[in-house]
């Protein structure tokens, strides 16, 4: 039996939505056991090498094939079990706001409950919302941004909800409601309001019989102040303590526990198998101990100088990462996956210091708020319509943010340890074949080369990358697709190279302007190897039939044949026309504007906040790449072979994706334009290492008139083909 079914299974397991009172709900991921579960499985799950390995390594050998699965197939009646029990405990909240009513039903959609059909937004195990920490991620929608100038601060907006549920008193007993605001609140035949209290907290008071009641409770917070809300038990003695709902029935709640109880044996005997399978060495356990002892004493003693310290300490864990890379008996995919696995997750505790509910609300009048109010507008009519009839801003991201929000829900430690743990996986796995080519074939020099080039590319991606992920800048998808592309373009497999153009589509659609270098790539790469006349045919059907998926959007549901976006020429994005560029190029401006692009592009601008971390990576990387062309210049004059002119078309490729800034704007959100071109110098610096000649002319071979060529040992050599 194919051991990557056990593990499948226990994913499927894991993913599958159940109630909330589970530790593994299933979809979105809402817990760092999830998230670690998930993170563990998805490699095993997909590779038969890895899985045998893990089963050839766990303790006892007891991860066997027929056991992961039955103890899944048991796990997963647990699951159903519950759900068909009690679908969800806890006070069902419906939220709106009195700047829209909701799309769809009488509540606002959540990420964290996607199917409530507008019947609800979220569940809340009790009602005690007293400061901030309301976690409110429905504002981050366009329809709901004051039109007024003077509104209040996003948290501060005024906003409308009513709790349900079902209490239970064992005795008779006091229930309190604290509030500021208006509160109107109705337990089984008794009904109790208030007048509104904006200046400080409130609290009216009414007994509770014996036994089961109804709750609903209807809140209206003040515009401008802090909302405060909170559900109280009164005991003998004046304490109070936040009301519970009733609670699930027995058999659920044996359920339950059952099935997280099984799920986290499993899950560590997968975590324990897999640690024995790495081999690590003390030397790194007792460096990530010492990270985690700086990050827990960070939160502990809210000292400010170890927030630098922590931000120092966790880059130089990326650069440590690719010591590891050559570690013993590490496959390639499974080593970069665990790196970019824990890299993501140390920056994400490190930011939201291990909460996983926090959500932040845009700013307004900015990009990744509009892209949250597109994924929320997929939400709320399940509509690929995306918010555009026609598309105005890039086309794919507000997707591809969706699916992320699906994933993960509102919360965004979890979504950002995952986007940032890819961008990490993706360029360590393209590191480890990179070393694996340059130590393989004995080239020390070109391997410290290789190594510098990757550190410099790992501090890019720590000093740079994390702040864009957070935001969210829409590029960063097509930074964790780049090295992808890269390696997939390497082996001569058709189903290899069709996903490789499938990243590439996927690339432009996601940023239009990064089209040319995506294309230089996409040509450069096929150049490098001949390829049969199948594998160039999937190439071309499958490029085409992602990149002209804005087309049919914008034919379908505007009426308009736009291939891709209708901001392409704005005088916003489009600060120097080539047109102008041509015709009025004695004009000081004009010869200005062009100093202005060009600074900007090799990252020299003086009026922004830059680190020199960020810029020693910056120039670092463009110092580098200069050289290596050069290098690459001088082989093409001297030899004029295929290997040469293909070698110098990849090197040329972050030009491409820098050439089309020069034209377009590159400030706005500095340096976020930028970042896929210095990314694809080290990439194609690497990539140039990892060539078979370097410069180096191999010598004649087949027969030269009537003679033989013959080698050291006087034999005849045979006819040695370029590749």
């Amino acid at each position: 039996m194919d051991p990557r079914a056990g593990f499948a299974a226990w994913l499927l397991v894991v993913l599958v939505p159940s109630s909330n009172l589970l530790w593994f709900s299933g979809l979105p991921l809402a817990t760092w056991p999830e998230w670690v579960a998930v993170a563990l499985l998805v490699p095993i799950a997909f590779s038969k090498r890895l899985a045998r390995r893990l089963v050839d390594d766990s303790p006892r050998r007891w991860l066997t094939t027929r056991r992961l699965t039955s103890a899944a197939l048991l796990a997963l009646g647990l699951k159903f079990l519950v759900a068909m029990t009690t679908s969800h405990v806890g006070f069902a909240a419906c939220y709106t706001s009195p700047m829209a009513p909701p799309v769809r039903g009488r509540c606002e959609t959540t990420f964290s409950y996607p199917f409530s059909d507008g019947r609800y937004t979220r569940y809340e195990a009790t009602i005690d919302r007293r400061g901030p920490g309301w976690q409110l991620a429905f504002l981050n929608h366009l329809r709901l941004i004051p039109a007024d100038a003077e509104a209040p601060a996003r948290d501060l907006e005024a906003f409308t909800v009513e709790y349900s549920g079902r209490l239970r008193a064992d005795e008779a007993l006091v229930v309190r409601v604290a509030y500021s605001g208006t509160a109107e609140a109705t337990i089984g035949t008794i009904t109790r309001s208030e007048p509104a209290s904006t200046t400080s907290p409130a609290a009216f008071e009414f007994p509770l019989a014996r036994g089961e009641h109804d709750l609903r409770l209807i809140y209206h917070s003040a515009p401008g102040k802090e909302p405060h809300l909170a559900l109280l038990r009164v005991d003998a003695h004046g304490a109070t303590v936040p009301l519970q709902v009733v609670a699930p029935p027995r058999r659920a709640t044996v359920a339950l526990r059952l099935f997280d109880s099984l799920t986290a044996f499993v899950v560590a005997s997968v975590a324990v198998a897999t640690l024995r399978a790495l081999a690590l060495p003390m030397p790194v356990f007792a460096w990530l101990s010492f990270v985690v002892a700086v990050l827990l004493g960070t939160e502990a003693t809210q000292e400010a100088w170890l927030y630098p310290l922590r931000n120092h300490i966790l880059t130089a864990t990326g650069l440590l990462a690719l010591t590891l890379l050559r570690g013993p008996g590490w496959r390639t995919s499974w080593r970069a996956w665990t790196i970019g696995a824990s890299l993501g997750a140390l920056w994400a505790i490190a930011m939201f210091r291990g909460n996983v509910d926090g959500v932040w609300l845009r700013s307004i009048g900015n990009d990744p708020l509009t892209y949250e109010s597109f994924a929320r507008d997929i939400l709320s009519g399940w509509s690929v319509q995306g918010g555009e009839d026609v598309f105005y801003y890039q086309p794919l991201f507000r997707y591809w943010r969706f699916v992320e929000r699906v994933v993960f829900g509102d919360g965004e430690a979890l979504l950002i340890a995952s986007a940032f743990g890819l961008l990490c996986a993706s360029f360590m796995a393209f590191f480890a074949v990179a070393f694996r080519s340059a130590i393989g074939k004995g080239r020390s020099p070109l391997t410290v080369a290789t190594i510098l080039v990757a550190a410099v590319l790992t501090l890019l991606l720590a000093t740079t990358s994390l702040p864009m992920i957070g935001w969210p800048a829409s590029e960063y998808p097509t930074w964790i697709l780049l090295p992808l592309s890269t390696l997939l373009f390497v082996t001569g497999r058709t189903a290899s190279n069709a996903m490789a153009a499938a990243s590439v589509a996927a690339s432009i659609i996601t940023r239009v302007n990064q089209a040319p270098g995506q294309a230089w790539l996409l040509v450069s790469s096929l150049l490098a190897r001949r390829r049969p006349a199948k594998t160039r045919a999937a190439v071309v059907a499958t490029l085409l039939a992602i990149v002209l998926l804005p087309l049919a959007h914008n034919m379908w549901f505007g009426g308009r044949a736009v291939p891709f976006t209708t901001s392409a020429g704005i005088p916003q994005n489009l600060n120097l026309p080539p047109s102008r560029l041509l015709d009025d190029w004695n004009s000081s401006l004009t010869r200005t504007l062009l100093a202005q692009q060009i600074d900007a592009l090799l990252y020299r601008l003086e009026d922004i906040n830059r680190t020199p971390l960020q810029a020693a990576a910056f120039h670092g990387l463009l110092g580098v790449w200069i050289v290596v062309c050069c290098a690459g210049l001088v082989r093409v004059v001297r030899h004029r072979d295929r290997p040469a002119i293909i070698g110098m078309l990849s090197l040329a490729t972050p030009a491409a994706f820098l050439s089309v800034h020069v034209f377009y704007q590159v400030t706005t959100y500095y340096p976020r334009h930028i970042v896929a071109g210095y990314l694809a110098m080290g990439i194609a610096v690497i990539q140039w290492s990892m060539s078979p000649t370097h410069g180096r002319r191999l010598p004649p071979t087949g027969n030269v008139g009537n003679l033989p060529v013959r080698g050291p040992d006087g034999q005849p050599r045979e006819r040695r083909r370029w590749r």
